[in-house]
């Protein structure tokens, strides 16, 4: 049609649609010609990932395809990036936002938090379930949008983290303000937490005294720390 767009594919969206299960691959042949005609006819299910770059993920509802794309206005064209069928279940997953500065604490944490993936209680979520060669930025969106509950691992390096603060964090106040997402914070290393971040500070932290970061504390402590924030989790996030 004359008022349409054309339509493209990358190469990490053709091999992605390959390893899509043919009912999803036919949702999207059905979909084509509207994001075609419109690429943003359902702005309820179109996250924004980088607008001035013009890219968006769509996501539909049964099944839950996100498909990520660009729109280029100036040629008139789709350019479908990425394309994932997500099979987290929104009920079963915590997703962790954390500095690279502090992943050993990830590490430290996710091992005291393994025995409520062990009982079913839990699946974590981080930054190291990406797909090396896919483009990572709609990778992160999905991650955070298939989370029942987040936990952010606050230190200076986190409030620093300008991914974090322009990316992550307002997704995730975003959808705690909107669909009741829980947020969980534990305070790693000395911060500004206190001074400056209200919008976290004001969740609910597991640590049983987040004002003392568990980084001042004897490797023992931390151990006993980590023991009743995995006990506190457990209990709170309330996800079966």
């Amino acid at each position: 049609m004359p008022d349409g767009y054309k339509f493209s594919y990358a190469a990490a969206a053709m091999a992605s649609l390959k390893q899509l299960p043919d009912p999803a691959k036919l949702i999207f042949l059905e979909l084509q010609p509207e994001f075609t005609a419109n690429p943003r006819k359902y702005p309820e299910r179109m996250t924004t990932i980088d607008e001035e770059a013009g890219i968006y993920m769509y996501q539909h509802p049964r099944p839950n395809l996100q498909i990520t794309y660009k729109i280029d206005e100036k040629n008139k064209c789709v350019d479908f990036r990425h394309f994932v069928l997500a099979n987290f279940s929104v009920k079963e997953t915590l997703f962790i936002s954390y500095s690279h500065a502090d992943a050993d604490w990830l590490q430290k944490i996710k091992k005291f938090l393994s025995n409520l993936e062990q009982q079913g209680v839990v699946k974590i979520l981080d930054d190291e379930q990406l797909q090396a060669g896919e483009e990572w930025r709609p990778q992160i969106v999905a991650l955070l949008d298939s989370a029942k509950a987040a936990m952010l691992l606050v230190s200076q390096d986190f409030l620093a983290s300008k991914f974090i603060r322009e990316s992550e964090l307002p997704v995730l106040l975003k959808e705690a303000q909107a669909k009741g997402k829980k947020i969980f914070w534990v305070h790693i290393k000395p911060s500004t937490v206190f001074d400056d971040c209200p919008q976290i500070t004001a969740f609910q932290s597991p640590q049983k005294d987040p004002k003392t970061p568990l980084s001042r504390l004897s490797e023992p402590e931390q151990d006993a720390a980590l023991v009743e924030i995995s006990r506190t989790l457990s209990s709170a996030i309330s996800l079966h």
